[in-house]
């Protein structure tokens, strides 16, 4: 979880959002635009756990609901 986390806060600061796309693959095999829609997923199951959401939270611009 760590690794994708930090790939995402890698993708904020090179592109300024935190929508990365679904196509392009990281190095755990799952692109991290999936990686971003599963953590979605989970805050609405409520299956991150407090940490975890902070952590999501502290990116700037972070969305929980894309539209």
């Amino acid at each position: 979880w760590k690794k994708q986390f930090e790939a995402l806060k890698s993708c904020h600061l090179q592109n300024g959002h935190s929508r990365p796309s679904t196509k392009k693959k990281g190095s755990s095999h799952i692109s991290l635009g999936r990686w971003v829609k599963i953590q979605r997923y989970n805050f609405r199951n409520r299956k991150l756990s407090e940490v975890q959401i902070n952590l999501l939270e502290s990116i700037e611009g972070w969305q929980w609901e894309i539209r």
